[in-house]
């Protein structure tokens, strides 16, 4: 959802919470798509399969080798905020109880509205607070509220998507 900056009539959004940790005390997590620096509380470990957690990640990204240039960085981070939907839909169930439902899933991203709101640049770390709200009847509905170090809400996606046995 692009716009062109507007002054402001109305202004309030939602805040960074205070106890996040920031990108210095998370580990690496691997994502072999994205020519990104990505950390999370854990790294690797958040997302492995024989533990569970609750439905929610939070994710700190940056990208110093993109040119710093406004429509680039709209580009990048709405293809950077792809791939976590499923992984963190999936984070309430251990590998067993996958194994159970039959071993393994199909996911497929079906929809994802970006909305920008303020400017960023992709050189400064940048926190994705990702949230499976819905998983259920075949499809898994999410949302990510995308915030600046120092705690400004920059965009939020919204994410449809499809999973199902691959049994």
């Amino acid at each position: 959802m692009l716009s062109v900056e507007e002054p402001d009539f109305l202004a309030h959004s939602a805040r960074l919470p205070e106890d996040v940790p920031g990108p210095d005390e998370c580990d690496e997590l691997p994502c072999a798509l994205l020519p990104w620096e990505v950390r999370t509380l854990g790294g690797a470990d958040a997302l492995a399969l024989e533990l569970a957690g609750p439905p929610t990640l939070d994710v700190w990204m940056r990208c110093d080798k993109a040119p710093d240039e406004p429509g680039l960085a709209r580009a990048l981070l709405a293809h950077g905020s792809e791939g976590f939907l499923g992984p963190v839909a999936m984070r309430p169930y251990t590998q067993s109880e996958i194994a159970r439902l039959g071993g393994r899933g199909a996911a497929a991203m079906l929809a994802q509205t970006v909305t920008f709101h303020r400017p960023f640049s992709l050189h400064d770390w940048l926190l994705m607070r990702c949230e499976s709200n819905f998983a259920g009847n075949g499809r898994m509905h999410g949302r990510i509220q995308i915030f600046t170090r120092a705690g400004d809400l920059v965009a939020t996606v919204d994410t449809q998507g499809l999973m199902r046995s691959a049994a």
